[in-house]
Parts: structure tokens; C-alpha cells; sequence
């Protein structure tokens, strides 16, 4: 009995000083990327840094490109995913204004919809086919089967 207690005791104490180990060490992490984060915020950018924050390349810094600039910098945004959600917006804007108006989203919406009804309809212009297929098939398998079924008697 003293022997299963011990090896019961031993579980717990390990798994909750595990836990508090972790919890240690999460909060350790959690400090330190806050304070690179408040770093990052608080860096004045310089000269060199100009260029890597003028993203559309017209020698000003706008404020979304400003604000794009920082997150990836601490992190919180990752270039690919900000490159998605232009190629995205750039979809939307159907007359290339840079703005996605009440009529673009009514065009793209509407084109959305036109693309669906084109896949279900080529979806079931293909089930369609095959079915036919199976239909014409259908006879000569049986008629194998029937075959078959002489040849046992």
C-alpha cells in the first residue's frame, strides 16, 4: 500500500511542478516579447528605415504603411499574409480605383455568384456523363453475372 501512495504522490508532485515550471517559463517569454514589442513602438525610424517603410515606393510614408511596417516588425503580421489580403482587395476593386465602392462589391459579388452556378452546373454535366456511362455498362455486367451464374449450374 505505502508503495502505490509513493508512486501516486510521485505523479502529482511531478505534474504540478511541471505546471508550474511552465507557467514560469510562459510568463518569462510573455515579458520579454512585450517588452521587444514596446522597444519596436517606441524606436524612432531612421533614414535607412525610410525605404523599407515607403512600401509603395512614392517618398512618403502613409499611415497605413506606417502601421504595416510595425506590426511585422513586432511580429504581429506576416508579409505573405498582408500580400493575400491585397491580392484579395485588388480583386474587390473592380474599376482599379484603390477603393472598394458599393458597386465593385455588387460586381464582384455578382461574378462570385456567376462562378458557382458555373461549377455546379460543370459538376453535374460530369456526374451526368458518368451516369451514362454506369447506364451503358449496366446491361453487359449483367449479362456477365447471368453468364457466370450458368457456368455454376
Amino acid at each position: 500500500m505505502g508503495r502505490l501512495f509513493g508512486a501516486l504522490y510521485l505523479l502529482v508532485t511531478v505534474t504540478a511542478t511541471g505546471n508550474v515550471l511552465g507557467n514560469i517559463a510562459g510568463q518569462i517569454i510573455e515579458k520579454k516579447q512585450r517588452e521587444a514589442m514596446e522597444m519596436i513602438l517606441h524606436k524612432r525610424i531612421t533614414i535607412k528605415d525610410f525605404e523599407k517603410f515607403d512600401l509603395d515606393g512614392d517618398g512618403r510614408i502613409e499611415k497605413s504603411e506606417f502601421v504595416i511596417q510595425k506590426l511585422i516588425l513586432m511580429g504581429l503580421l506576416n508579409p505573405e499574409d498582408i500580400s493575400r489580403v491585397e491580392t484579395e482587395f485588388n480583386t474587390m476593386d473592380e474599376d482599379g480605383s484603390g477603393e472598394i465602392t458599393l458597386e465593385d462589391l455588387n460586381i464582384y459579388l455578382a461574378h462570385k455568384e456567376k462562378q458557382k452556378v458555373l461549377l455546379r452546373a460543370s459538376a453535374k454535366q460530369k456526374s451526368s456523363k458518368t451516369g451514362w456511362k454506369e447506364r451503358r455498362a449496366a446491361p453487359a455486367k449483367q449479362a456477365a453475372t447471368a453468364d457466370d451464374s450458368d457456368n455454376n449450374i
